[in-house]
């Protein structure tokens, strides 16, 4: 994927590692920083000054806050945690993504 800016983003999809290796990492590089998430439990940076490894003892992809900001807006009538039009761009772009 390419940005505004220049920069690009890559997203890597693989069944075949080893059990071992983290299954799900996030790397941000930016500014001449470094950050990386595995697993949604060990955040680690370089480039940051001060900045010490957080690890969680539980994974949290944020699906619990997710079904209940969800439930919420559901309840009181209020607007949706993401806005439609943010939906929809989205799956606009997964079916690019996947068209030949």
């Amino acid at each position: 994927m390419r940005f505004a800016d220049g920069s690009i983003g890559t997203v890597h999809y693989f069944a075949n590692g080893n059990k071992a290796f983290p299954k799900e990492r996030l790397e941000v590089f930016a500014g001449g920083c470094v950050l990386r998430l595995d697993n949604y439990r060990t955040l680690k940076a370089w480039g940051i000054p001060g900045f010490r490894t957080r690890r969680m003892l539980a994974q949290d992809k944020g699906q619990v806050a997710c079904a209940a900001a969800f439930l919420k807006a559901i309840e009181s009538g209020g607007p949706p945690p993401i806005a439609v039009d943010q939906l929809l761009e989205v799956q606009r772009w997964l079916l690019e993504a996947g068209a030949p």
